[in-house]
């Protein structure tokens, strides 16, 4: 609850003779419309709606660790001219990463073309048997039809990045010698980024995964980045009471990048509708929250309330009025504009 806007409440209902001083309630009373203009107040409906609360934090980018890609050795063999340093490092799809150099193709491509050129009627069947062993010890589809082509053999295949992201990971080294398998370079995705963020307690029990978040950088201040609660990670932490929740941002044009720090705005709102009041018609009395009622006989009569939670300048009121009542609002006090009690 908004001490402050209570507060305010208390003072203009004191002012106006809805409540007296200690907080009971007094009597209902009668303000003609200049009356409320002198007063700074004003007259809104009980409205039904749904309540939604914004709360702004900040985060830092991390990368969809199921967007990933390894890039492994096809063979036994040594690289050579790596084209990353160090990690992490952007990259584009079909990027050149390293060369592996792969000696024992050489004589098996040598053994390849032999039986390729030779004139006796099973030199076919020797050629596909050497075609099979290319195969076999790891050689590319895309060097055998150039070896087929030019007749000559080659031992370095370059190593490409299968996907556009930032290299997380590298394990290459120029000159190291590698088997078949090895895991060289590991890739993450930019097309999705992940942001780990800490919610009030209040607010991160009415979130729900799919809601919609936007999200800003210092970096980039023109652009909204536009996403979705992903997880709502269990346990609260009871130092802060606040909970995880780990938002989805679309980085089609991947400019966030991992370790930058980004603003989120999240924003929940109630899965059913409520009796609404603005926050400002709240006041602050020794039996519980308290509304002026607006009576057909044109007085207002200050009514028991019982009220939830609170989120964009309004309150769920879950029972003491009804749709369409109409409440008495308190603005901002103007000091002696208020009629003595």
């Amino acid at each position: 609850m908004n001490r402050k806007l209570l507060t305010a409440g208390v003072i203009g209902a004191i002012a106006l003779g809805l409540v007296i001083r200690g907080g009971t309630h007094a009597r209902a009373v009668g303000l003609s419309p200049r009356d409320q203009q002198n007063c700074n107040v004003r007259v809104a409906e009980v409205t039904c709606g749904r309540l939604s609360s914004e709360v702004v934090a900040c985060g830092t980018v991390v990368c969809d660790e199921r967007d990933v890609a390894f890039v492994q050795a096809q063979a036994n063999g040594f690289v050579e001219r790596i084209g990353v340093r160090a990690a992490p490092a952007r990259v584009h799809e079909g990027d050149a990463l390293a060369d592996l150099y792969v000696p024992d193709w050489f004589a098996a491509q040598m053994a390849y073309l032999a039986a390729r050129d030779l004139k006796c009627p099973a030199a076919s069947n020797l050629a596909n048997d050497a075609g099979q062993r290319l195969r076999r010890i790891g050689m590319p589809e895309d060097l055998i039809r150039v070896l087929e082509k030019t007749g000559r053999p080659h031992c370095r295949v370059p190593l490409t990045a299968p996907i556009s992201g930032v290299v997380t990971e590298l394990r290459a080294r120029e000159g190291v010698r590698v088997t078949t398998g090895a895991p060289l370079f590991r890739i993450n995705g930019l097309s999705t980024v992940h942001v780990n963020v800490e919610v009030p307690e209040r607010l991160g029990q009415a979130l729900r995964t799919g809601e919609a978040v936007s999200a800003q950088t210092e970096t980039l201040p023109d652009t909204v980045f536009v996403g979705t609660v992903a997880t709502l990670l269990p346990g609260v932490n009871l130092t802060t009471r606040t909970l995880s929740a780990r938002v989805a941002l679309t980085n089609s044009n991947r400019q966030l990048l991992p370790g930058m720090p980004v603003t989120v705005r999240l924003t929940s709102t109630a899965a059913t509708d409520c009796l609404l009041v603005p926050n400002e018609a709240l006041i602050a009395s020794g039996t519980g929250p308290v509304v002026a009622v607006y009576e057909d006989d044109g007085r207002f009569r200050p009514v028991n309330v019982e009220i939830g939670p609170q989120g964009g300048g309004l309150t769920e009121i879950r029972s003491g009025v009804a749709v369409g009542q109409k409440v008495l609002v308190f603005e901002h006090l103007c000091g002696e504009g208020f009629p003595a009690a």
